[in-house]
């Protein structure tokens, strides 16, 4: 499963920290169709949390009146921050991507010991196939994300028309782009 190749239609990409706001349009072939970067309002973002609500809802409703990202409807946020609780890096039996999640969901506990997990979100990406033992396996990128995090980030969302599709790492995204091990 791959997160660009699995959303379909043009996606907008954002990325928040304190000094600026990163924006970024890909269609589903993760083909980019544009990119801006703003000044994020002084202090409406510290640490990946959004601090201030409704100046990141302005400004993204800004941007969504471009011309270039008038027709997004979804939206991807790569957080940056401190706050994702932990990130590992695991194998797992190639399954359907229906069992995937199961699997996972299943394991959660395992994986984030020193959490409680009830706290976070869990949040998974397929980093590569590989083989193990002539089986085939998926490396997998998992990592643990404050529930009261999440909440300010679908709240500007859906103030701005707009529905989460998903919530990415920043340490993630660059594992997958790179194909390699990050943690």
């Amino acid at each position: 499963m791959d997160i660009i190749n699995s959303l379909s239609g043009k996606t907008l990409y954002v990325q928040l920290n304190r000094e600026e706001a990163r924006f970024a349009t890909l269609t589903n072939g993760a083909e980019l169709i544009n990119s801006h970067v703003l000044p994020t309002p002084v202090g409406a973002v510290y640490d990946g949390e959004i601090q201030d609500v409704e100046a990141i809802q302005a400004l993204l409703k800004k941007m969504l009146r471009r011309p270039e990202y008038k027709d997004c409807r979804k939206v991807v946020f790569s957080l940056s921050t401190s706050r994702v609780a932990q990130v590992t890096e695991d194998q797992i039996p190639n399954l359907p991507a229906k069992n995937l999640e199961k699997l996972i969901q299943a394991n959660k506990d395992m994986y984030f010991k020193d959490i409680d997990m009830k706290d976070y979100k869990l949040q998974w990406q397929i980093i590569a196939p590989k083989m193990r033992a002539g089986q085939r396996e998926l490396q997998v990128q998992l990592w643990a994300v404050p529930l009261d995090m999440l909440v300010e980030y679908y709240e500007v969302a859906n103030g701005c028309g707009l529905s989460v599709a998903r919530i990415d790492y920043c340490g993630s995204s660059i594992a997958a782009a790179l194909g390699a091990s990050f943690t």
